[in-house]
């Protein structure tokens, strides 16, 4: 329980921060964050997010404004 609590604080932190920004790729997280959330969120919609920016842009941007919930690197990527 305490380890999903800290996860929730996590979270929330991570998105006053970054809703305190105002450079553009902020603005673009914001905004597709947007889209992904809800009730009736569906794979279709993460799906075409990906397709409209690239999984490595997406990456990128989580890493960049919400490291704690970017993927670690991973060294078999390039073989």
């Amino acid at each position: 329980m305490l380890r999903t609590l800290l996860v929730a604080i996590g979270a929330c932190v991570g998105a006053w921060r970054l809703e305190s920004r105002s450079d553009a790729s902020a603005e673009w997280l914001r905004e597709t964050l947007m889209r992904l959330s809800g009730r009736q969120w569906v794979w279709q919609s993460a799906r075409a997010v990906a397709g409209d920016h690239g999984a490595d842009a997406i990456d990128r941007l989580i890493a960049d404004h919400l490291p704690l919930f970017a993927a670690p690197p991973n060294p078999n990527k390039d073989m």
